[in-house]
């Protein structure tokens, strides 16, 4: 039998993957909305949202066993904030796409005012969450707003004394000791490298606070 440690490190740095590939990645909201298999404005915060806008690769860990199901609801209570009910059978206290699904269409629309509210308020329990939406914020001003505003988590306040180009990089400091305080390592490992793709465009951002097109810089 795996160890009980080895076994939750295997699940949990499967459970972060899939996060990130749902957020950010090949089954974001933006890839499936391009291939028109996803529609932003159909969520209505149901199990069948789940199933219906994203292939959950979690329901096999859910469903092998009950040693596995009760590691995977770990995982996803820790990397996602969400408190576990250990009353009877172990089950969490909120559904994951209740958190997961916000940070998803933000993510996909990062200039929609609304989302990004909806995005904070879902990722607020979760330092994991509140990285990507930290991520995908500072995206978003560096690419298309041309004069950036400080709006971090827990920092909503600007900085008069810094240009857009130092207040961006004042963003991914801030962004880089949230993900360094991830006690996880592939779910930090993950979220460093979206953390550089974002740094490329930072760096590439013109001094004079034009956006940057996200196909003039290479992410290679």
């Amino acid at each position: 039998m795996i160890p009980a440690e080895l076994l939750f490190n295997i699940i949990i740095s499967f459970v972060g993957g899939y996060i990130d590939d749902v957020l950010a990645g090949p089954l974001s909201l933006r890839n499936a909305s391009e291939s028109g298999m996803d529609d932003p404005k159909g969520y209505t915060g149901t199990t069948r949202d789940t199933e219906t806008y994203v292939q959950n690769l979690l329901i096999p860990l859910l469903s092998t066993s009950y040693r596995m199901r009760a590691m995977t609801l770990s995982a996803l209570s820790s990397t996602l904030g969400i408190p576990l009910n250990t009353k009877g059978v172990k089950s969490l206290a909120v559904q994951p796409w209740m958190h997961i699904y916000p940070v998803r269409l933000y993510w996909a629309n990062p200039l929609d005012v609304q989302a990004r509210s909806l995005a904070f308020a879902a990722a607020v329990t979760s330092p994991v969450l509140q990285a990507y939406v930290e991520i995908a914020l500072t995206n978003a001003q560096t690419k298309y707003a041309p004069y950036p505003v400080h709006i971090s988590l827990g920092s909503h306040h600007r900085h008069p004394g810094l240009d857009s180009q130092d207040l961006l990089k004042h963003e991914l400091h801030i962004i880089s000791k949230r993900i360094r305080g991830i006690t996880d390592d592939a779910v930090r490992h993950l979220l460093m490298d979206r953390m550089e793709e974002c740094r490329i465009y930072v760096h590439a951002r013109p001094t004079n606070g034009a956006g940057v097109s996200p196909t003039s810089v290479s992410r290679e």
